[in-house]
């Protein structure tokens, strides 16, 4: 069963986002030069975030314009947990891009991109230096956010 984005996170808060078009999901694609998985896009284009707000499992889910590598989002990170050690502890960061927090970041959530289309897409929850793979692909973080949100955490 796919469970579409609305159908997980509700009505109330999708409401107030602004889904992402087909053109600047195209146009991140190629100024990245990396393939969003067919799941990732379908997120930015039917639900595209909290809006910055936190929902009532205290995520926060962020828009296209606020999909951002770990090093954009932490470098020079200043808070509690400390997320700056993370550019070095997780090899090859540079293809991760947060795209969820929980709890006022105590976990940060990373997608692991590639320039082409892949069959899995790992995912870490993140926590200040420390990090764990949660998920092979953005549907299964999405079915275990679901289903047991207590799961995605290490």
């Amino acid at each position: 069963m796919i469970l579409k984005p609305r159908e997980i996170f509700g009505t109330e808060i999708s409401k107030i986002a602004t889904t992402a078009t087909e053109q600047e999901i195209s146009d991140f694609q190629n100024f990245k030069q990396l393939r969003l998985p067919h799941d990732l896009i379908e997120y930015f284009m039917d639900f595209n975030g909290t809006s910055g707000e936190y929902n009532d499992r205290f995520f926060c889910f962020y828009s296209l314009n606020e999909f951002k590598t770990l090093k954009e989002k932490f470098e020079g990170w200043i808070g509690v947990p400390n997320y700056g050690g993370i550019l070095n502890s997780l090899q090859e960061h540079s293809g991760c891009y947060v795209f969820a927090d929980y709890h006022c970041h105590l976990f940060a959530y990373a997608i692991r991109l590639y320039g082409t289309e892949t069959f899995k897409n790992e995912v870490y929850a993140i926590c200040g230096n420390e990090y764990g793979v949660v998920a092979n692909t953005f549907t299964d973080f999405i079915h275990k956010y679901y289903r047991d949100p207590e799961g995605l955490k290490f």
